[in-house]
């Protein structure tokens, strides 16, 4: 019996996880553990965190998979995840067959869409969490597929939501480059002058993009770690980073979005809920808003309702197919 379970082991093909596992991004860290989850039954993993480098002695490890997967999360910014935009000079020496995962595109810039076209050509599959972001790689290949952000496989749930009244709030570090326009300040002094009590919910804790700094000066309770149970304290959640937003979602919690990045906006189109999300300079708009929400809770119930349901079955079936197409490649 121990015998032929040391066959089933050593059988198992042996698959890359790369993302930005690194960051101390709660986001990021349950996409992790929910790939974790779902492929540990099947292959053996090795976690790889991006930024890596493209040279001879990193391929050759990776070479040594049986599989890569690259992602899920916002890989694509207004560059390629590290060491992709250098592809086309190191691509010929990757043996390992790969495929992107649940991943954002935030824009292709014209230069990179020959690096990307020739990553499209040698991926198993590359799928994308939102609808724009098909649109954007479409444009280039018909080797897209689109999906839903990875945390709907295993929605992050409270176990025994009793409803909170209070307004949840992610803010994060973003007034840290002069050409950025995001004011800190007067987002906190608009959330301060809510009527209702708030509750700090952070989810990076990274040096020089701690979110409990971009929160310091909001009249609430300092929370040290991220914990799940302080979204059964919320009635609304306002959010700038996209998970404090989906975790809402995923709660049945109307959500309020700030769009720092164009991944906020997107998530709130897919579920037609744009309304609901402002500006990075709409902080005069707050308060109407959150009154806008509370008088429209049970629309907003029916679309999370609709939009929770169609993540979690297509992000289940799209990852079935995967382990098929690993298993058989």
């Amino acid at each position: 019996m121990e015998y032929d379970r040391l066959i089933f082991i050593k059988k198992r093909k042996k698959v890359g996880l790369a993302g930005w596992w690194g960051g101390k991004n709660e986001g990021d860290l349950y996409i992790l553990k929910t790939l974790k989850r779902t492929f540990n039954k099947e292959f053996r993993l090795s976690i790889i965190n991006i930024p890596f480098q493209g040279d001879p002695r990193t391929i050759e490890y990776l070479n040594t998979l049986d599989f890569l997967i690259i992602g899920g999360g916002g890989l694509f910014t207004l560059y390629f995840p590290s060491p992709f935009g250098t592809y086309n000079e190191w691509g010929e020496s990757l043996k390992t067959p790969f495929g992107f995962l649940g991943i954002g595109v935030q824009e292709i810039d014209e230069k990179m869409t020959g690096i990307l076209a020739n990553i499209l050509n040698r991926s198993a599959f590359f799928s994308v969490r939102d609808t724009d972001s098909y649109n954007i790689v479409r444009n280039i290949s018909d080797r897209v597929e689109k999906t839903y952000d990875l945390a709907f496989l295993y929605p992050r749930k409270i176990r025994a939501r009793t409803g909170g009244n209070k307004i949840g709030v992610n803010l994060r570090i973003w007034d840290f480059d002069e050409n950025r326009t995001y004011d800190n300040d007067r987002w906190c002094r608009a959330i301060n002058n809510l009527k209702y009590e708030k509750v700090k919910i952070p989810l990076s804790f990274l040096k020089d993009i701690d979110d409990r700094v971009a929160m310091k000066d909001i009249a609430a309770r300092n929370s040290r770690i991220f914990n799940i149970k302080l979204y059964n304290q919320t009635g609304i959640m306002v959010g700038m980073r996209l998970h404090s937003l989906i975790f809402a979602v995923q709660n049945g919690i109307p959500p309020i979005g700030i769009s720092y990045a164009p991944k906020v906006e997107r998530f709130f189109d897919d579920m037609d809920l744009k309304e609901f999300c402002l500006g990075i300079n709409e902080y005069g708009r707050l308060y109407d808003l959150i009154e806008k929400a509370e008088d429209n809770k049970e629309r907003i119930k029916t679309a999370l309702d609709r939009y929770n349901n169609n993540a979690n079955m297509a992000v289940s079936e799209h990852i079935d197919n995967v382990i098929d197409v690993i298993k058989n490649i």
